[in-house]
């Protein structure tokens, strides 16, 4: 099912690329001449989003090349900045014990963007993210503060990410957008404790 969504929210760029496209009877030189358009591009990116059905901030930051006017592509990494507490309660596992239970979720990502629209300052591009990292929650015994020991979750996911951005010169801009972390897993807890819409801002 997840998979169908980002075909849907895929499709519709596709197509208007394909629409606007311009004709050209020597196409097939049309590849060599957008490879001679590539630069690097680098973006610091915050993010607010939700862990465990509570606010939490992430931070990140993307790396990779624009070829051409339309498309960018690359890498990115991202992290929660404070460890999230999540639980706060007696368990099974640490019988007897009121435990303080912190996650960190960090992950890397590779990235394909879809630059829709581009103005000589203002820019809406539809990045898409597949990602894989991880999720270690730590124990600790609330009232002695000793380390109980740890969990760690390994991850898979996806992310689709509207943004709109305003340059103020072909380096340096502002960008904000809304987008949803799909957690490709088929672990229900990890699903309902990860799967998240957030906030988006670069710069």
């Amino acid at each position: 099912m997840r998979i169908w969504v980002l075909i849907l929210l895929f499709l519709p760029c596709y197509i208007y690329g394909q629409v606007n496209r311009p004709y050209d009877k020597n196409s097939w030189k049309l590849p060599l001449d957008t490879l001679k358009k590539v630069r690097f591009v680098f973006f610091f990116d915050d993010r607010f989003s939700l862990m465990h059905g509570v606010p939490v901030q992430f931070t990140g930051i993307k790396t990779g090349v624009q070829v051409g006017k339309h498309w960018r592509t690359g890498v990115g990494f991202f992290f929660n900045r404070v460890e999230q507490k999540v639980e706060h309660s007696t368990t099974d596992k640490f019988p007897g014990l009121v435990v303080q239970a912190q996650t960190r979720f960090y992950y890397g990502t590779l990235f394909a963007e879809f630059i829709a629209l581009k103005k000589v300052r203002w820019e809406i591009a539809i990045p898409m993210h597949l990602g894989f990292g991880g999720a270690v929650t730590r124990y600790t015994d609330e009232t002695t503060k000793a380390r109980l020991g740890y969990h760690s979750d390994f991850i898979v996911l996806s992310e689709v990410t509207p943004t709109v951005s305003f340059r103020f010169c072909r380096w340096v801009g502002v960008g904000a957008g809304l987008g949803y972390r799909f957690i490709l897993n088929r672990n229900k807890d990890l699903r309902k404790a990860y799967d998240a819409p957030y906030s988006y801002a670069a710069r």
